[in-house]
């Protein structure tokens, strides 16, 4: 017969006298479970841990009876023991340090590169985590050795061991980071006053925490203490973390620098800058919550290990975001000092090991609050954990091939211009450069490539089917295309202008919907800018014929009239003087394709004849060439006393003698001013 169960829920304030009488109903191997009542307060866990504190110097005291097995050995003369046992460890690490200290140690350089540096630092850091286990192990080879089993020293050395060794590699991750008394192994970009300012106010933190952790673990591990120590390990932890924040507080400047060079603005522009500054007070916010949680757990359960998760979470907190400044900074370093070939090589590296941090940070946290992300047959909604890990180092690993690609159109990309569309120099546009142009569309290109791939595979991490997404977004894109299919003419309109060079960035096409300078390709259309500021944005498929103003080079062609009386050889060479003259001025060096030159008289205005002049130069050039050489002109035909003619007013007239009179006395005013110049 299989098993059964009945399941009775009663509720109200009769709820715990109607199981009492349903105990003398129910067969005898019947499981009676009474409803829980509200959840205690932190009054009611408090009341319990401070009547149980009353013991504590009880329990201390007859813990210390038996241990010294009744001997009256006295208080000092243990500690003195067990003091010296440490001493001399101390003394044998330091001394077998001083020995292979040549194998590790390095001297480098104070100016020397980051990777010296680093190795610098690695070595030395190898060299201390050997003096840590040498000094371990010596402490108890030297308690066993010598202090007799019964002692009480011997139980003493444990504990004064593990606060030494927590100050010890306390001070060598902060001297390995900030690098206090030897700068040229310093990774980080502290200066010496910051590096000095960190390092000398972690000293009373350490002891601080070494002493409170040191006397936690005797009155755990050694007095045995129970329930009467919760009170004194809650007030030791307000300690500690009140002294954690004064310490946040005291190095809150060198660390915002830091900070700010890493993420933000080094000068402290911009909104996120400013946030920088105010990291103390969001950690003060994590050990308050942190304090907060470790101070329920002792007191609701001591054993549930909730003390000790939020404690490690806290640690996490604190340290994932200097790792990624780190990573910032000394990547920005090794990137500037690095060859161009190797940049993006290094951009991508540097943000696949931030991005690893990220995802072990993220699975440290789930560790601390023992829930496996590994686990393939959890339940609930733990099951989604192994595909979102494995999704996010997909997500990783897609963000740091993006910035390699990135980078490396960074590296190729051509300096002609900017191609951010900044106004190009020249009133008539620059000539543009292909490659300018066709980055950024290679740009989005990537960006979309990558974007799609990453996308793709972190969905299928998830275990999502990525088969029906694909053949929906085809229907879709058909449904689309049929629906926008102006937007579908131009995107393809705009594909086969580039594909063909039509324009490029900077240079001056003129269409029929407008004319101006390219500042900036986009997908659908392009946008130009007037020479007088107006900006017009055209669609591609609107775009039609186009003329290019800044294409290899350009034709200035202008005249000038010269009276009947002149001799048009002499005026044609002096146009030529003129054009040598301007190739030849520094300002305009390298500007003249084909020089200024007089194509002779080529037409007549009255009796006037008109005289050609044409130069050839670069796009963008002609109007400053042209404003100088209508200088140059003026000044060489004055100089060589070649009039240009000015307008003349004939005054009509009845009567013939005062109509001629009048002609001849405005051609007079007006020519005067010629003479006079």
């Amino acid at each position: 017969m299989a098993d059964t169960r009945i399941e009775i829920i009663v509720s109200g304030e009769q709820a715990e006298e109607v199981a009492r009488q349903l105990a003398g109903v129910v067969p005898a191997d019947a499981e009676i479970v009474a409803p829980a009542g509200e959840a205690p307060g932190l009054a009611d866990l408090l009341a319990p841990a401070i009547a149980a504190s009353a013991e504590l110097p009880a329990k201390f005291s007859d813990w210390y009876r038996d241990a010294l097995g009744g001997a009256d050995a006295g208080v000092l003369l243990p500690l003195v023991l067990a003091a010296l046992v440490l001493v001399v460890a101390y003394a044998i690490d330091f001394g077998a340090s001083r020995l292979v200290r040549g194998v590790f140690v390095r001297d480098v350089d104070a100016e020397a590169v980051w990777t010296e540096r680093v190795r610098g630092a690695f070595g030395w850091t190898v060299l201390q985590a050997l003096r840590v286990v040498i000094f371990y192990a010596a402490s108890h080879a030297l308690a066993v050795a010598l202090l007799p089993p019964e002692r009480l020293a011997v139980a003493l050395v444990p504990v004064l061991l593990e606060g030494a060794l927590r100050f010890r590699i306390v001070l060598v991750v902060l001297e390995m980071l900030a690098a206090s008394r030897a700068p040229n192994r310093r990774p980080s970009g502290l200066t010496n006053s910051e590096a000095n300012v960190i390092f000398r106010g972690a000293l009373p933190l350490v002891v601080t925490l070494g002493v409170l952790a040191s006397l936690r673990a005797f009155n755990d591990t050694v007095v045995g203490a129970g329930d009467s120590a919760i009170l004194f390990a809650i007030a030791s932890r307000g300690i500690e973390f009140a002294a954690g924040f004064a310490y946040f507080v005291f190095i809150r400047r060198p660390i915002t620098r830091l900070l700010r060079l890493a993420f933000a603005s080094p000068d402290g522009d911009g909104a996120l800058s400013g946030m920088m500054g105010y990291w103390p007070v969001l950690y003060g916010l994590l050990l308050v919550l942190t304090f907060l949680t470790d101070t329920m757990g002792r007191l609701a359960d001591p054993s549930a290990g909730s003390a000790v998760s939020a404690s490690y979470s806290f640690q996490i907190f604190i340290l994932t975001p200097f790792l990624l400044a780190g990573l910032g900074i000394w990547g920005r370093e090794v990137r500037d000092g690095a060859e161009d070939e190797r940049k993006g090589i290094l951009t991508g590296l540097f943000a696949l090991l931030e991005g690893a941090v990220i995802v072990l940070a993220a699975v440290l946290l789930l560790f601390a609050w023992n829930i496996d992300p590994f686990a393939q047959e959890a339940t609930g909604a733990a099951r989604i954990l192994p595909g979102l890990v494995s999704a996010s180092l997909t997500i990783v690993v897609g963000i740091a091939v993006w910035r390699t690609v990135s980078a490396f159109l960074d590296v190729y990309a051509p300096a002609s211009g900017d191609a951010d569309g900044d106004i190009p120099d020249g009133e008539g546009g620059r000539a543009g450069n292909r490659l300018e142009t066709l980055f950024p569309v290679f740009r989005i290109a990537a960006g979309i490539l990558v974007g799609l791939l990453t996308v793709m595979l972190a969905l299928t991490s998830l275990g999502v089917q990525i088969a029906p997404l694909l053949a929906g977004a085809g229907i879709l894109g058909l449904a689309f295309g049929f629906g926008a299919q102006t937007l579908v003419k131009d995107v393809i309109a705009g594909m086969f202008y580039l594909y063909e060079d039509a324009f490029r960035l900077g240079e001056f096409i003129e269409s029929a919907e407008g004319k101006g300078a390219v500042e900036k390709i986009m997908l659908r259309s392009v946008r130009l800018r007037h020479p007088r500021g107006p900006v017009t944005t055209i669609p591609f498929g609107s775009l039609g014929t186009i003329k290019n103003h800044s294409r290899d080079w350009v034709t200035v062609k202008f005249s000038f009239e010269v009276g009947p009386g002149e001799d048009l050889e002499r005026v044609r060479k002096l146009v030529k003087k003129v054009g040598l003259a301007l190739a030849e001025n520094p300002e305009l060096e390298g500007k003249f394709i084909e020089p200024l030159k007089s194509q002779g008289a080529i037409g007549m205005v009255g009796e006037n004849f008109q005289i050609g002049v044409k130069f050839t130069c670069p796009p963008g050039e002609q109007f400053a060439i042209r404003r100088r050489a209508f200088i140059a002109i003026q000044k060489g035909l004055r100089d060589n006393g070649v009039q240009i003619p000015t307008p003349r007013v004939v005054v009509d007239s009845r009567e013939p003698e005062a109509a001629a009179g009048a002609v001849a006395a405005t051609s007079g005013a007006l020519s005067e001013p010629q003479k006079s110049a």
